[in-house]
């Protein structure tokens, strides 16, 4: 089992949630926060919660939205499939995604 860094506990006190997840395993979450992280240039986090995987952040929501946008696109191209992946921001920011 690969052991993953600790948490950012001002993001995880702090930030505002911008992601749900479910069905992603510990080491691709992290990989994927890194880069919705870089693309966007803001400080995002993730730590599970109930069985899914709660994906923070503080700073310009709006440009963590769009990283996340962007790589879900990324991942529809590739795969030709919606990411099995649950959801949601403020106000609607975030592409609608089937649960898979």
């Amino acid at each position: 089992m690969t052991t993953l860094p600790r948490r950012d506990l001002e993001i995880y006190n702090y930030g505002t949630t911008v992601f749900v997840g479910c069905d992603i395993r510990s080491e691709d979450m992290e990989r994927w926060v890194k880069q919705v992280s870089e693309r966007s240039e803001q400080r995002v986090d993730w730590h599970w919660f109930g069985g899914r995987a709660v994906v923070k952040a503080l700073g310009d929501l709006r440009l963590v939205h769009a990283a996340i946008n962007d790589l879900i696109e990324i991942y529809y191209k590739a795969t030709g499939v919606d990411a099995p992946l649950f959801c949601y921001g403020n106000h609607g920011e975030l592409k609608n995604v089937s649960a898979g």
